[in-house]
């Protein structure tokens, strides 16, 4: 891809290897309020939609009436322990520190608060001119709404840009905003399924974005 100014990131399964500090807090919350804890791989899979639909998943049926203390059990925990095991995935400060030329935001649909926090413990938000969270806006991937504003707000042209995620929802929001997609496939998304979204591009390490963007 020539004249790239733009790359967005989404960051759970893409920056950033998070999901063991996730599901610690999901079982926190679940075992707080009496309910067995599952197992470490079912909590992965309910990654990508945000938090309150990771907490509403873990609850199963019939525990609704107990998600909004769930949802506040998770936040109270997640934000002491969200850096206990997460940790970068190879390769993403080099390939960030590679395009400090060009404009880099992240769109994550984790709630912008956590997302800055782990961000600056991990010592990259330097690297971003922006970030965007789940709760950033009332609408949040595959909702094209977040890519496109933070377009609009780094002055960048549709056919400048690219998604860079591993998950359908964020190659899916990167189709309904107009702009190039590469998925990673080292994240949380099964691969069939990220695949079945069609991204422009795929790498298995972040380090091989440094061969799609000229």
């Amino acid at each position: 891809m020539k004249n790239i100014e733009l790359i967005i990131f989404d960051l759970d399964g893409t920056l950033i290897d998070s999901k063991l500090d996730l599901a610690n807090a999901v079982n926190h919350s679940l075992q707080t309020l009496g309910l067995p804890g599952i197992e470490n791989e079912k909590v992965y899979g309910f990654i990508g939609d945000g938090l309150w639909k990771l907490i509403e998943r873990s609850l199963g049926a019939g525990n609704a009436d107990k998600l909004e203390n769930a949802v506040r059990l998770f936040r109270e925990y997640y934000g002491r322990h969200l850096l206990d095991n997460t940790k970068l995935y190879p390769g993403v400060e080099n390939t960030l520190a590679r395009f400090k030329g060009k404009k880099k935001a992240v769109v994550t649909n984790k709630p912008e608060g956590f997302s800055r926090d782990i961000l600056e413990g991990l010592k990259i938000l330097e690297h971003f001119n922006l970030v965007y969270g789940g709760d950033t806006f009332n609408r949040h991937k595959p909702d094209p709404h977040c890519l496109l504003c933070a377009m609009r707000e780094l002055g960048a042209e549709v056919s400048r840009v690219v998604m860079v995620g591993d998950g359908r929802n964020d190659i899916l929001a990167a189709k309904a905003a107009s702009i190039a997609s590469c998925a990673v496939g080292y994240g949380l998304e099964n691969k069939q399924q990220l695949m079945s979204a069609c991204p422009d591009f795929y790498i298995e390490n972040i380090s091989q974005l440094a061969g799609i963007i000229e």
